[in-house]
């Protein structure tokens, strides 16, 4: 009994640390480690720059499609004019009201618009607000030979070296250096980005923030900017995170609301979300703001190693943290600088940002797999062996003694039984004038049979 208590202490054991030792390989794939100090910054892609005015609406471009619609009788272009500030609602949907909604959708149908359409032609072009830029040194002509009306989470912006648009991609084969990631060979201002921005404040009639002019966001030229990217700052810089988190967050939309986002990339299989629709955002925005969709409990110890939608990293991605300064424009600083010379600065209006690295070596990191399927074999191997002393001989040992052996032990023990002699035969007893006479009996044991060969009886007179 106490040696079969301790053999079951010792499995119980050994069971329960493997246990524990299992959960640890299923939560932590990959350990990250840094590789070097020194790693040349021309092997690295130079960011994506994403430029979103707060302005989503620009007046003149909204008078001008308002004036090439058909409107129903009854209804004036000064109402229709209002209801236009309905569009923001789907950038951030707050309203739950339909009714609201209803009268401008039903014109836009009318009229054959759809949102993606609407949302392109009243969003400020990128010429307009982007005034002049510089890049490597180099000043450009215009900003749209450098930067390109994308989607974002902020609706229509306008992106530098930006090439993760699924649509884009298509287009590799046709000119696939185009949609090649953009470098650097060495850092400092003048081996960067500089964009001189004019704001237009006339020209606002629906924004997102209170307060004139743009975001910017650095990210991975291969990510897509999404709303848990941004981060506070003087012009909100921040990167992004990975393309599935996006791609879980727009199904969980469909699921929700049977619908994606005009926003979101979609091949077309997908229904876009339209004014009718913003009462079902609006009222599962609480859910689909995280970055894991359905997460409420954000102070599990588990959330930090867990990625949101089972989505695993990616096997190579850039990170660019961010310093940022900023300082007051003025003519004074600017008369000698060839950049503005070409250009009457309006302080009232007019800001400039620069992007640009300030080290020409970054930091190199490596991933690996923290337990690879030996290293968890000889792990678990370990601890059967240091409990039970359990080795891959013994595991053939036991399989043979209690399945082989008991199988060929038992035909054994039967085919001696079904072949067993017995040791006498009862020999016949013939009564003969009061005497009894045991006849003669000769037996042979030839091949396992019995032969009687003759039988004799004596007889007496």
């Amino acid at each position: 009994v106490f040696w079969t208590l301790i053999v079951l202490t010792a499995v119980i054991s050994a069971v329960f640390i493997m246990g524990m030792e299992w959960n640890f390989h299923l939560s932590r794939y990959t350990i990250t480690s840094m590789d070097t100090a020194h790693y040349p910054l021309w092997n690295i892609p130079y960011p994506a720059v994403t430029v979103c005015p707060t302005s989503k609406i620009k007046k003149t471009d909204a008078i001008q499609l308002l004036n090439e619609l058909e409107l129903p009788s009854g209804v004036t272009k000064e109402e229709i004019f209002k209801d236009m500030k309905f569009l923001l609602e789907l950038l951030e949907p707050s309203d739950t009201n339909i009714t609201k909604f209803i009268r401008l959708q039903t014109i836009l149908d009318n009229n054959n618009i759809s949102i993606e359409y609407i949302m392109k032609r009243v969003t400020p072009k990128c010429n307009t607000f982007l005034t002049k830029c510089k890049w490597k040194g180099h000043i450009m002509d215009s900003c749209s030979l450098l930067f390109k009306l994308h989607k974002t989470y902020e609706g229509y912006c306008c992106s530098f070296n930006y090439v993760g648009i699924k649509e884009d991609i298509l287009k590799i084969k046709e000119k696939p250096e185009a949609y090649i990631p953009q470098k650097t060979t060495t850092s400092g201002h003048s081996m960067g980005l500089t964009v001189l921005v004019r704001i237009h404040p006339e020209e606002y009639y629906v924004t997102n923030m209170a307060s004139y002019g743009v975001k910017v966001l650095i990210h991975d030229p291969n990510d897509y900017p999404d709303i848990n990217s941004e981060e506070d700052s003087v012009y909100r810089i921040t990167d992004t995170l990975f393309h599935s988190s996006v791609e879980c967050r727009e199904n969980y939309t469909i699921e929700l609301c049977g619908c994606t986002h005009f926003y979101y990339p979609n091949n077309g299989d997908y229904r876009i979300c339209n004014l009718t629709d913003v009462p079902c955002l609006a009222k599962n925005k609480s859910l689909l703001l995280p970055l894991k969709p359905r997460q409420e409990d954000f102070t599990s110890d588990k959330e930090p190693i867990n990625y949101p939608c089972n989505c695993l990293p990616d096997c190579e991605n850039y990170y660019y943290p961010i310093e940022s300064s900023e300082g007051v424009l003025s003519e004074s600083t600017v008369n000698n600088d060839l950049f503005f010379n070409s250009r009457k600065l309006n302080l009232e209006q007019d800001s400039m940002f620069s992007v640009y690295f300030n080290n020409f070596m970054v930091t190199s990191y490596r991933r690996d797999v923290l337990y690879s399927w030996k290293g968890l074999l000889g792990s678990l191997g370990g601890l059967l062996s240091l409990f039970i002393g359990f080795s891959l001989i013994g595991a053939v040992e036991l399989l043979y003694f209690f399945t082989l052996r008991l199988y060929y032990k038992d035909r054994i023990i039967k085919h001696k039984n079904s072949h067993r002699i017995p040791h006498q035969l009862s020999r016949p007893r013939i009564h003969h004038h009061g005497r009894i006479t045991q006849p003669t009996l000769p037996i042979s044991n030839t091949n396992n049979s019995i032969i009687l060969f003759q039988q004799r009886y004596h007889l007496s007179n």
